[in-house]
């Protein structure tokens, strides 16, 4: 294999041939820009070439998008969820690989990918859209990674605008229907949209969490772990931040955690067991082994519970921003809230629900309007 390199400005371009293309007989090269001094790029040549000789840039005009797909769902698995694994193979197998798969990887320019984003735009909503382009970015770049062609189409493509929608939060009276429902039908689900609407915690934590994360002296909860839905069942997980969250929890909620608590010693007693060594709080067996699952046990029985009272446009995740809106609305300082609801930053928080939250500076527009109208009875008008 031949290399070269050569100045362009104020970096390097590193030159490697690769041979002929098998499908075509055209000539392959690999192109790098270095920025550095001379030295660098001889060294980044050097590599290439040793690389281009063990064959690690062979032939790839015969990779198809499917098999490129195959190599990154395994090497996505160990970084990524259950839940978002089984996410994208479901968009895969549903609308992606159906029009890309057969196609040479090579052969994929941002014209034939914006083609395709039109093509879904009548089946689906400008977020799954967009949601599709982001998939296929992430494919696509890491496509280039492993050098097996030299750009990123989709980074060139041009995806659709949409709006995101907006926030709707549930009402203190609607949430106290739902609340009031659970608490008549089922107690135990009535705790958990308890501890959702007074902590504004994710569903996975909720089912995540066990009796030693909660202090009923100090009247306080640890977020410790999420359990997510895979495709081969429930597994557990450390918390979206990857750090454990201290929550207070109100007195009232406390008597209810403590009721339950003993409901379900009880409940284990009367099956002939006992509580295992760190029980979930919600669990699928009297032991506590099993917690419970996000979708059916949780996500199922809220829309059957929100259809019975005629409240089918609240969302269990909409109680997640019903805290966050009346925190604010309180105005909780946002680190605070931002805390609570487990957001990396206050950032996050401010740049969700800043629509939705009405002014909380009124205190600060009144003392400004009096300086005015102070300042406008101590001149008076002028006579011409």
């Amino acid at each position: 294999m031949r290399g070269s390199i050569s100045r362009r400005g104020d970096s390097w371009r590193v030159h490697v041939y690769l041979g002929l293309d098998s499908q075509t007989g055209k000539q392959r090269y690999l192109t790098r820009t270095v920025h550095g001094t001379k030295r660098d790029a001889e060294r980044v040549c050097t590599e290439l070439v040793t690389e281009a000789d063990r064959g690690g840039f062979g032939d790839t005009s015969a990779v198809t998008f499917a098999e490129l797909v195959e190599r990154w769902l395994e090497h996505l698995k160990p970084n990524v969820s259950p839940a978002t694994l089984a996410a994208y193979k479901n968009y895969m197998r549903k609308w992606i690989l159906p029009a890309l798969g057969t196609r040479k990887l090579d052969r994929i320019r941002p014209v034939d990918l914006d083609l395709f984003y039109a093509s879904l735009r009548p089946h689906l909503a400008g977020a799954s859209v967009r949601k599709v382009h982001t998939i296929l970015h992430s494919v696509l770049g890491q496509a280039t990674r492993w050098q097996l062609i030299g750009t990123n189409p989709a980074a060139a493509a041009t995806p659709p605008r949409f709006d995101k929608p907006a926030i709707n939060p549930p009402t203190p009276e609607e949430v106290g229907r739902l609340l009031a429902a659970a608490d008549e039908r089922d107690p135990e689900f009535g705790l958990f949209l308890r501890l959702a609407a007074v902590t504004g915690a994710r569903r996975g934590e909720l089912c995540g969490l066990r009796w030693t994360d909660y202090d009923p002296a100090a009247g306080e909860i640890v977020l410790r772990r999420s359990i997510v839905q895979g495709e081969d069942g429930v597994e557990v997980k450390k918390t979206k931040t990857n750090r454990d969250r201290r929550l207070a929890v109100d007195a009232t909620t406390v008597a209810a955690l403590d009721r339950h608590h003993g409901m379900v010693e009880r409940r284990a007693k009367d099956c002939g067991g006992r509580l295992a060594s760190g029980a979930y709080i919600f669990s699928r067996d009297v032991e506590g082994l099993e917690p419970w699952r996000p979708d059916s046990g949780v996500t199922g029985r809220f829309a059957a519970l929100r259809s019975s009272i005629g409240l089918p446009h609240v969302r269990l995740h909409d109680l997640r921003h019903y805290v966050a809106t009346r925190l604010l609305d309180a105005g909780v300082p946002v680190r605070s809230v931002s805390e609570r609801l487990g957001h990396a930053s206050a950032t996050t928080t401010l740049t969700i629900y800043a629509a939705p939250v009405p002014a909380t500076d009124r205190r600060a527009a009144e003392i400004l309007g009096n300086l005015l109208a102070s300042e406008d009875v101590a001149t008076p008008p002028s006579d011409s």
